[in-house]
C-alpha cells in the first residue's frame, strides 16, 4: 500500500433520481469512502472490517474514476459502481484511519473487487466479466472465513423465468427447459442451456443478473447453486451472495470478530 492520493481529491458522483436521470454531486474522496461503507459493509461491522473495506472502496474509486464520463460524472451511487449512503461516525472513523491508502502493484493502483460473500471460494474476474484479466492477486481459492454463508434456496416458476428472459432481450415465447451443462474451476455454474429462447445458453452469473433485474436480487444470490426442476417450478439451493471476486465482506466481518 501507499499514500499517493491528495487530500483534496474529489469525485463527481451521479446520484440516481426516480425518473432515471442523475443529480451530480462533487464529493471529497474520504467523504465518499465513509458514505460507501454504509452502503456496502455488513451491518455492525467491527472497525478492522470497515478499515479493510475502506481501502478496497477507495482503490475501486481511484481506478474507476471516469467510468461514467459519457454521463458527465465519475461514478454512480448504485450497485453498478458503489452504493453510497449517509455516513456514520463509525464509517467516518474507518475512512480517516485509512486515509489515502490504496492497493498498488508496481507503483500503480490496481483493479480490485469485493462481494457480500464468496460462499467459501473466491472467483476469478474473467468468469464474471468475460475478457477481463485474471491477475495473480485475484485467484480462485478456498476461503473459509465466511463459513459458506449464506446458504439460500429459491423457487422460481417457469412463467417468472420467461418474464425475466424476455425483459433481458432474449427472443422466444416461453421457457421450455433449463438445465446446468457446465461448471468452472470454482464450482460455480458457468453455462445453462435454456430451451425456448435465443440465445440458448447463459452463464450462472448472467442468470443471477437476469433474474435480479426483473424478479429481485434476493432470489438467485450467486452462481454457486444446484438446480432441480419440480413440475412448473425451478428449485435452487446455493451459497454465497454476489459475484465472489476479491474481498469477501462477510468473511472480513468474521475475521475481524476473531481478532
Amino acid at each position: 500500500m501507499s499514500q499517493p492520493i491528495d487530500s483534496r481529491y474529489e469525485l463527481k458522483i451521479g446520484i440516481e433520481r426516480p425518473d432515471g436521470g442523475y443529480t451530480i454531486q462533487n464529493v471529497p474522496l474520504e467523504t465518499y469512502v465513509a458514505r460507501v461503507l454504509v452502503g456496502e459493509a455488513a451491518p455492525n461491522s467491527p472497525p478492522a472490517a470497515l478499515e479493510a473495506l475502506a481501502i478496497a472502496i477507495r482503490t475501486f474509486a481511484v481506478v474507476n474514476r471516469g467510468r461514467h464520463n459519457a454521463d458527465g460524472f465519475d461514478l454512480c451511487d448504485t450497485t453498478h459502481c458503489q452504493v453510497m449512503r449517509i455516513a456514520t461516525t463509525a464509517t467516518e472513523r474507518a475512512a480517516a484511519a485509512t486515509a489515502g491508502l490504496v492497493l498498488m502493484r508496481a507503483g500503480t493502483p490496481v483493479p480490485v473487487y469485493y462481494s457480500a460473500s464468496c460462499g467459501g471460494r473466491t472467483e476469478v474476474p474473467s468468469q464474471v466479466w468475460p475478457g477481463s484479466d485474471d491477475p495473480p492477486y485475484l485467484p480462485s481459492q478456498k476461503d473459509d472465513a465466511c463459513e459458506g454463508q449464506p446458504q439460500w434456496t429459491a423457487n422460481i416458476t417457469t412463467a417468472e423465468l420467461t418474464k425475466a428472459f424476455k425483459a433481458a432481450g432474449f427472443r422466444g415465447d416461453r421457457l421450455r427447459e433449463m438445465r446446468v451443462v457446465a461448471r468452472n474451476q470454482s464450482g460455480r455454474v458457468s453455462k445453462l442451456r435454456i430451451s425456448g429462447f435465443n440465445p440458448e445458453t447463459i452463464s450462472g452469473q448472467d442468470l443471477r443478473a437476469v433474474v435480479g433485474r426483473t424478479l429481485g436480487w434476493l432470489l438467485v444470490k450467486s452462481a454457486a447453486f444446484e438446480m432441480e426442476r419440480r413440475g412448473d417450478v425451478y428449485h435452487f439451493e446455493g451459497h454465497g451472495y454476489g459475484h465472489g471476486v476479491g474481498m469477501c465482506v462477510i468473511g472480513a466481518f468474521n475475521l475481524a470478530g476473531r481478532g
